[in-house]
């Protein structure tokens, strides 16, 4: 049996799935349950007023019952409020990262040089040497543009996890997969971002793939 074409490719374009990195250090545990995922500690809290409340309803005792169980709502609801007003500093850097993503496939040089710091540095396999800011957003310009050979027709963030390696310093682990209009299939790849903060704004310092998706080095 002959498979069609695009199967074929589908099946081989499995295997340019890269690698993932090492997970990156996780977040304080009080950042994670208060903001970053209230879910686990909502619940916790429903749960606990509800047993508390059908506990004591058995013991003839309905309204302490109800008490207990208005207070784990409120509790809930409180963690919830919490979460959805404090936006901690990983998931800014991640936010920020969904927006270097976009301004480099849209080529929104603009946004990408607000977002970029003076002594911005790509390491990659068309530059091992590494290259600055304004070789970026030319490069940028030119090959994702309107006219340039790799405008993309589709992308995402995929995966996206922050940390912070000091008071200022942090960086990102991002999977981005990227649809060529030229092309017409996928690519997949991990990209390593490093952020330095400086006068209350987070800018990239660097930006380095880890893994790309049929390239045995993405650094070479």
């Amino acid at each position: 049996m002959t498979y069609p074409i695009r199967a074929v490719l589908a099946q081989g374009l499995n295997n340019f799935d890269p690698a993932p990195p090492p997970d990156l250090p996780a977040a304080p545990l009080l950042d994670r349950l208060l903001f970053e995922n209230p879910w686990p500690l909502s619940i916790a809290l429903v749960v606990l007023g509800v047993g508390a409340y059908l506990v004591l309803n058995s013991r003839g005792k309905p309204g302490k019952g109800g008490v207990f169980a208005l207070i784990g709502l409120l509790l809930a609801a409180a963690v919830w409020v919490a979460s959805s007003m404090v936006v901690t500093t990983r998931e800014r850097l991640e936010l920020l990262t969904k927006e270097l993503v976009a301004a480099v496939a849209t080529a929104d040089t603009t946004q990408l040089d607000r977002l970029l710091a003076p002594d911005i540095r790509l390491y990659a396999f068309f530059a091992t040497d590494g290259i600055g800011k304004d070789l970026i957003l030319d490069r940028v310009r030119r090959d994702f543009g309107a006219s340039g050979p790799y405008r993309v027709k589709e992308h995402a963030v995929l995966e996206n996890d922050a940390t912070l390696d000091g008071p200022r310093v942090g960086r990102v682990q991002v999977k981005v997969r990227v649809t060529s209009e030229n092309f017409g299939f996928p690519n997949l790849s991990w990209w390593k971002i490093d952020y330095r903060e400086e006068g209350g704004q987070w800018r990239v310092t660097g930006i380095e793939p880890i893994s790309i998706g049929g390239l045995s080095n993405a650094r070479r």
